[in-house]
């Protein structure tokens, strides 16, 4: 046999090994890009839930009052989903994770209170000076807690180079929204 069959299968060989190394390399990058950006998706999503929650929130702490009662819901479905997520594991610092699962707990522990009442008013009972008390209380601290969140989830993104960044005619777009309202025209 000659020498030149070993050297081209030797060739071919080394040519097939470093294609296939290449190829998993290209795969593994696309993945992981792809798994950023559901990330910072996520990160998005729950910030605009919190959103909601915090609009939520300050109706409720406005609303309060000896002898009402609360008919909305105090959750945050996107929350519980990111905490669900392994991306939150793989790309977030282990400080975001634990906040994250602390304000999932104070959330769940406002809506455990929340039905508390509910229950009390269906059954006949009315909520107290220091039920009132109580629920400005713990939606105080709620909306304290997301007001944090929703910055730490901002700073998240602009690690990623995502999110909402503010622009002069997103300015311009909101002063004529006020101007609009107040009838300046």
């Amino acid at each position: 046999m000659d020498w030149s069959v070993w050297i081209n299968l030797g060739v071919a060989l080394v040519g097939t090994f470093v294609g296939v190394l290449v190829a998993f390399r290209l795969d593994r990058m696309w993945e992981r890009r792809q798994s950023r950006q559901l990330y910072c998706q996520q990160l998005n999503a729950c910030r605009y839930d919190l959103g909601n929650l915090r609009a939520i929130c300050s109706r409720i702490q406005d609303q309060v009052a000896v002898g009402s009662t609360n008919i909305l819901e105090v959750e945050a479905p996107a929350l519980r989903a990111v905490l669900a997520s392994p991306n939150l594991q793989e790309h977030g610092p282990h400080g975001l994770v634990v906040v994250f699962t602390a304000l999932s707990a104070l959330i769940a522990a406002t809506e455990n209170v929340m039905t508390q009442y509910r229950l009390a008013a269906a059954a006949g009972g009315a909520i107290t000076e220091k039920g009132v008390a109580d629920t400005r209380n713990r939606i105080a601290q709620l909306l304290r807690g997301i007001e944090y969140v929703q910055h730490l989830i901002d700073k998240e993104l602009k690690r990623f180079r995502v999110g909402v960044a503010k622009t002069s005619e997103d300015t311009e777009i909101m002063d004529g929204f006020a101007r609009a309202l107040r009838g300046d025209g």
